[in-house]
């Protein structure tokens, strides 16, 4: 089973931002799709996978992190059930 994470990768932007990305990971192999979106070190919760409330957006991008994570889960759920029943 293949597991999904929200996480801040290192490549700092030139104006001090980092990129967000979604983290996927099968058989201990990491692939990466980055999201968009920037933040800064400060603004990002690594242990909760979420935006500070201190980011002025955080809210609207915590609910697209939420719902990319969901996606992200339901398209790996088909992929297992689709596996197992072939």
């Amino acid at each position: 089973m293949a597991t999904a994470k929200i996480v801040l990768r290192k490549k700092k932007n030139t104006d001090g931002t980092f990129p967000l990305a979604l983290r996927i990971t099968k058989d201990r192999k990491s692939s990466y799709v980055y999201l968009g979106y920037r933040v800064r070190e400060k603004d990002w919760d690594a242990t909760a996978q979420r935006v500070r409330k201190s980011h002025p957006n955080a809210q609207r991008l915590n609910t697209f992190l939420m719902q990319t994570l969901a996606d992200a889960g339901n398209v790996m759920l088909d992929f297992d059930v689709q596996r197992k029943q072939s």
